[in-house]
């Protein structure tokens, strides 16, 4: 029995170890470099909820709503349009191995890892050859958007594919189960959970699950089965139920009116739906907003307040992203030999999948149309994954994918077509590496700039070794998300829109105003160019808020553009 086991586990390790490639490569440039760069705001939202929630009687900021009926203290929603998914289980990865930058990062990065393996079990899962499935995953795995991407506030609507490849893999015997009229549908309950509990992380994937539930119900319309489709269908309703229960929430803690108030504030504030914007000039942002995925270029321009990516490399990165797509529709449009079966039911199994894929494509597109400027260059970052699933499954369709009468010339273009689609991937995954080492080079060299200068970095590394008694003030909406997440729930931190308003809350707040010493945490916004000029606002901040300076350390970041003043101060007679 002891053997046989072995024996089996030997199998099973020789017939996926190659899957080990793509987590090996992502996980060894995910770990590089972890202080950089700096951790701006969204970048760890939602996780600064997980210290939030282990605050104990720690004072501490959280742009929560009263989403949680019940649990009050544990928040469902990391905005109206997004669940707080991605804090739960950094609470007990924190609680795990502590609070820190580095701890921050590797988190990520393990979010990462468990994508990549939901994608490639996915696409296993629908018979997609593995070794199409490692070098997509490769290719993917080092590209610089997908890479560092989880280094900024893009890795939010990247965590819902987690659910939505899960919800696919389990998807894969659909048509299968239906010709066999199977009675059993556990399976299209939990597809369809995954498939609503994704949606519920974040709004976006309402429409991708909609889109599915279409697609497969379409694809076994000449052998329907009311019982998957009916599984696949209150499973999404019940995997979206928390994002509903959310909501109501609010409604029941402030009042229709208090509810209604925050949509209005939602769309004064993002403009939820631009209605100035021609169908044209809609039409032309989703073109845009596309592109700008290719190349790492996005994610640059990011970090580093601006991108060097050539024309060249631009235009390489286009047909990169579009190989994907473009490959697959041209494969699934070939022209077919009599032999082949054109009935739903039996079709391949990779054809269903990439035809579902496609229309998740169309419904984000016409969600882009419809919505317009606002639906911002985040929004689209869960299609670059998506475009390499479409890359590999079009692996298959090159040997297979276009059934042909003459099964000689089949069998012999079969292995050419392969090899051409391996060394196709293999350019994909010189160019996207050399950008990445591009890219870590000027990371190394910057550090980031503007909303991810190194110098949030420096800061944070700085306040978290101030004793316990210390108070810190964040008088920007910028920095205290990143301070929270890094350090824990061990010094009191208190926030405000301006230093103005934090200078009242130090003399009106009942929270701070017992508290003695305190550390201000002030941006290149709120410094001047003139050094004396900036000590003789904070000297007047001080003596207005009934304090006395202390120190001030600066910090900057290895570019040295930006910089952040922590000005240490006490209370007048402390």
């Amino acid at each position: 029995m002891a053997s046989d086991i072995t024996e089996n586990m030997k199998n099973h390790f020789k017939g996926n170890w190659i899957y080990l490639a793509p987590i090996l490569l992502f996980a060894i440039l995910g770990l590089k470099d972890l202080m950089l760069p700096g951790i701006y705001m969204d970048a760890a939202n939602p996780d600064y909820h997980a210290a939030y929630m282990l605050r104990g009687d720690i004072p501490a900021p959280s742009w929560t709503y009263p989403d949680n009926y019940l649990f009050r203290n544990f928040p469902l929603l990391n905005s109206l349009y997004g669940g707080n998914f991605a804090a739960y289980p950094a609470m007990a990865f924190f609680s795990a191995l502590g609070y820190g930058i580095p701890q921050f990062r590797i988190y990520h990065v393990l979010l990462g890892i468990v994508l990549l393996v939901c994608l490639m079990w996915c696409l296993r899962k629908w018979q997609t050859p593995r070794l199409a499935i490692a070098l997509v995953a490769c290719v993917l795995a080092i590209d610089p958007t997908f890479l560092f991407s989880w280094r900024t506030q893009y890795y939010l609507q990247l965590v819902p594919l987690i659910f939505f490849f899960l919800a696919l893999g389990l998807l894969a015997q659909w048509h299968i189960d239906a010709t066999a009229a199977r009675r059993s549908s556990a399976r299209y309950w939990w597809a369809g959970i995954f498939l609503g509990f994704a949606a519920y992380c974040y709004f976006v994937f309402a429409f991708y699950a909609a889109a599915i539930v279409l697609a497969m119900a379409f694809q076994i319309r000449r052998s329907w089965n009311w019982r998957m489709v009916t599984a696949l269908v209150l499973g999404t309703v019940i995997g979206w139920l928390p994002y509903v229960y959310a909501h109501l929430s609010i409604i029941l803690n402030m009042g229709l009116h208090g509810y209604l108030d925050q949509l209005r504030g939602l769309q004064s504030m993002y403009g939820v739906v631009n209605a100035t914007q021609s169908f044209s000039e809609r039409w032309h942002t989703v073109i845009d907003r596309i592109l700008f995925l290719r190349a790492g270029s996005t994610i640059e321009d990011m970090i580093f307040a601006g991108a060097r990516v050539g024309p060249i490399s631009k235009t390489i990165g286009a047909v990169v992203l579009a190989t994907g797509p473009v490959l697959w529709l041209c494969f699934r449009l070939w022209p077919r030999g009599a032999a082949v079966d054109h009935v739903v039911a039996a079709a391949p199994k990779r054809v269903m999948l990439g035809d579902a894929i496609l229309v998740v494509f169309i419904s984000h597109i016409a969600l882009g149309i419809t919505v317009g400027t606002p639906l911002s260059l985040q929004h689209y970052i869960m299609l670059l994954p998506l475009a390499y699933v479409m890359l590999a499954l079009a692996w298959p369709a090159s040997g297979a994918g276009s059934a042909s009468t003459d099964e000689g010339r089949s069998s012999g273009l079969r292995p050419a077509a392969n090899l051409a689609f391996a060394l196709l991937c293999v350019a994909m995954l010189a160019f996207n590496f050399s950008l990445t080492r591009k890219f870590g080079d000027r990371l190394v060299q910057e550090g980031g700039a503007g909303m991810y200068t190194e110098a949030i970095n420096v800061a944070i590394t700085q306040l978290a070794t101030e004793p316990r008694d210390t108070t810190l003030l964040f008088p920007q909406w910028g920095y205290w998300m990143g301070a929270l997440t890094a350090i824990g729930p061990r010094l009191a931190m208190f926030e405000a829109p301006t230093l103005e308003r934090m200078k009242e809350r130090l003399n009106t707040d009942p929270e701070l105003m017992p508290r003695q010493s305190f550390v201000l945490a002030l941006g290149t916004a709120d410094l001047n160019a003139n050094d004396e000029i900036s000590r003789q606002k904070i000297e007047r901040f001080a003596e207005a808020a009934r304090l006395r300076v202390e120190g001030i350390v600066p910090c900057h970041g290895r570019s040295g553009h930006e910089r952040i003043w922590l000005v240490k101060m006490k209370r007048i007679g402390a």
